[in-house]
């Protein structure tokens, strides 16, 4: 009896683990042109024009990920400081966040501004070009994809 109660737990385990959205793997793609591998969860949408756009099924949430042609990271920070400036001119502290991922160099700006979230990240590759990746969008909408947004942007990586 024992044997049969443990075999229909684990069965169930089963059962609830592969129809869970939690046992997803997700995809990858790739930004060619910067050489970094990019997974994304596999309830998202890619799709490739000049920017890679990202974004839940049936959602207003579209991640951007852009080559840019700058050539010096702190430069770009700036010019985004003042497009946000211009966006929002009644908000304006911006505090940039600097640390590594997956050896490369990162600024980060997040912020709320009134009923949105503006979140931006500058990504220097090992091969010196960087990369913007950010998201405006709804407060509401960034809370509800915040793992699935910073599971993405933790899992940019060079491709060599």
């Amino acid at each position: 009896m024992k044997n049969l109660k443990f075999k229909s737990v684990l069965a169930l385990f089963f059962v609830v683990i592969f129809i869970s959205p939690l046992y997803s793997q997700g995809k990858f793609t790739e930004l060619k042109d910067a050489d970094l591998s990019i997974w994304y969860p596999d309830n998202w949408l890619v799709r490739e024009h000049i920017l890679l756009l990202m974004m839940p099924k049936n959602e207003d949430l579209t991640l951007q990920i852009q080559l840019t042609d700058a050539i010096d990271l702190d430069a770009l920070v700036k010019e985004s400081i003042s497009e946000i400036k211009d966006l929002y001119p009644e908000d304006t502290l911006i505090v940039i966040n600097k640390f590594k991922l997956n050896e490369m160099n990162v600024r980060e700006i997040n912020k709320n501004v009134g009923n949105d979230k503006v979140h931006y990240f500058f990504i220097e590759t090992p091969q010196k070009k960087i990369v913007r990746v950010f998201h405006i969008s709804p407060k509401d909408i960034a809370l509800k994809y915040n793992n699935d947004l910073m599971k993405i942007i933790k899992n940019i990586k060079p491709k060599n």
